[in-house]
């Protein structure tokens, strides 16, 4: 019986950890440009700049892009650019961006903050001691996100400044972000 109490008092506990973590993520999204597509964007090709913290969020946001604009029929490809903006530069003129109808990029507007904190607890009941240890993990970001006309010149045609604070290690963040960028795009016409 005890056994029992404290297993259900483990699960409720793992059970509203998850619910705060859910409720701990804050994002800010910010359409600032807008503009009309005279293009069917069957083909994006995303490209992602950042730390490697912020390389793991991308790499799960655009999972999450790739997965919806798939079902779409449209063509999606992400490259990792590297760190800093010189890296970023030389390794985007090596890619080749032919065949893409536009260029997604989700650049870092702001220093990343990342930070671990543990936290142990300890309880019991009727003799039986036990010990939860459990880690917080808090990401911060600001991004430029900009969308270009892939072309002999690249018109941007959309903009957005997205903030997001969460935990990594968690893709309700990641997945957030795209729900809204998409259902942007959907009003825009970019994608059905």
């Amino acid at each position: 019986m005890k056994f029992t109490f404290i297993l259900i008092l483990l699960f409720y506990s793992l059970n509203v950890y998850s619910q705060l973590t859910i409720l701990n993520t804050d994002i800010s999204f910010q359409e600032n440009q807008a503009d009309s597509l005279d293009i069917k964007m069957d083909s994006i090709m995303i490209l992602g700049v950042g730390s490697s913290v912020t390389r793991l969020f991308l790499v799960d946001l655009t999972n999450k892009i790739k997965q919806e604009l798939n079902k779409q029929d449209i063509t999606v490809s992400y490259f990792y650019l590297g760190k800093t903006t010189e890296e970023a530069k030389m390794e985007f003129s090596k890619l080749d961006k032919l065949g893409y109808k536009a260029l997604l990029f989700l650049l870092p507007e702001s220093s990343d903050y990342f930070q671990i904190e543990n936290y142990t607890s300890s309880g019991g009941a009727g003799g039986i001691n036990t010990t939860i240890t459990s880690t917080n993990m808090s990401y911060s970001q600001t991004f430029k996100f900009q969308l270009y006309k892939n072309g002999l010149k690249n018109d941007k045609i959309w903009s957005a400044t997205v903030s997001i604070d969460c935990d990594p290690g968690k893709k309700y963040g990641s997945k957030q972000v795209a729900k809204k960028m998409l259902a942007r795009f959907r009003k825009q016409k970019y994608i059905l």
